[in-house]
């Protein structure tokens, strides 16, 4: 991994300073790995990525990584962290999927840049 990946930051600062703390039910959507993440994450986070150097990545971390995971075959998360892509249907998509597992009083964390289309 070369440079910073600053939406991946911004999204694990409130659990770096202790804001937000780490579910035994956690998942990652589209997620990256980074040290911040590799330091602070609680290794019971089940991370879905399709692209294979990053899924290998969080791998190589010891996260539990699946390319898809389906909705209804999945039980319900507490947390679910996303780091949505730059086009808007498939970021639409990514948030109703999250909804869909998410407990009822669980939470959604996300970050996008300015530069992805968070503007």
């Amino acid at each position: 991994m070369s440079g910073t990946d600053d939406a991946l930051e911004t999204l694990l600062y409130t659990f770096s300073i202790g804001q937000l703390q780490w579910n035994d039910d956690a998942l990652f959507l589209r997620a990256r790995g980074n040290q911040t993440l590799f330091n602070i994450a609680n290794k019971n986070l089940v991370c879905e990525q399709s692209f294979k150097p990053e899924a290998d990545t969080l791998q190589r971390a010891g996260f539990n990584v699946t390319p898809n995971l389906e909705s209804q075959e999945l039980k319900k998360f507490s947390l679910i962290l996303i780091l949505p892509s730059r086009q808007r249907d498939e970021a639409r998509a990514l948030f109703a999927r999250a909804l869909q597992l998410l407990k009822s009083d669980g939470y959604v964390v996300a970050c996008v840049s300015n530069n992805e289309g968070a503007r």
